[in-house]
């Protein structure tokens, strides 16, 4: 689920927009298969994709976090792909 806002104050010499985005993810998941659990195909397809996302999740904080990485694999699944929207940049904050 995704929430984009938009924010504009208008003065007489002025405008300033603001925009927001609020991403949420459900991570849950990350299920033990067995061969003893009586799981439909669909419902395994479904949990080797989610630990898949979950691992890749996993491989993208690993790569932010070494600073000698020069690619971080964002692409690598729909999880990860709006990662890089995501700036913790003081310089990208904006307060009035």
């Amino acid at each position: 689920l995704q929430l984009s806002v938009e924010a504009e104050s208008v003065g007489e010499d002025f405008s300033v927009l603001k925009r927001a985005k609020l991403s949420l993810v459900d991570l849950a998941g990350s299920e033990i298969m067995s061969t003893k659990n009586n799981i439909s195909r669909g419902h395994k397809n479904e949990l080797t994709n989610i630990n898949s996302s979950l691992s890749t999740l996993g491989n993208v904080m690993a790569a932010l976090g070494d600073m000698s990485r020069t690619h971080v694999p964002y692409r690598d699944s729909k999880l990860t792909r709006p990662i890089p929207q995501i700036s913790l940049l003081p310089s990208k904050f904006e307060e009035a």
